[in-house]
């Protein structure tokens, strides 16, 4: 997503456009961030608080995505959707 964001910067876009590439690259990068914080065994504070008021995926949440039969519990960025997403077999 990072070279992306450089050709947007130098690409000729409207100001919506724009908008909308950036805030779409800077999720794709935040959702990774995200994922990678689910496995941390201690991730930094800030992070550890949003998991806790789950707005964030904690680490014990996400584990269910890696245990068999890795059929559910695929929502990797706070898991509200798991529920529902499960429910109707999305994935």
């Amino acid at each position: 997503a990072l070279p992306q964001l450089a050709l947007l910067a130098l690409a000729p876009v409207p100001p919506v456009q724009g908008l909308f590439y950036t805030t779409f690259l800077v999720s794709v990068i935040l959702a990774q961030e995200f994922h990678k914080w689910s496995h941390m065994i201690r991730p930094p504070p800030v992070v550890q608080a949003l998991q806790e008021t789950g707005l964030l995926i904690s680490r014990k949440a996400h584990g269910a995505h890696h245990s068999s039969p890795f059929e559910g519990d695929y929502c990797i960025l706070s898991g509200i959707c798991n529920g529902t997403l499960d429910h109707f077999e999305f994935f």
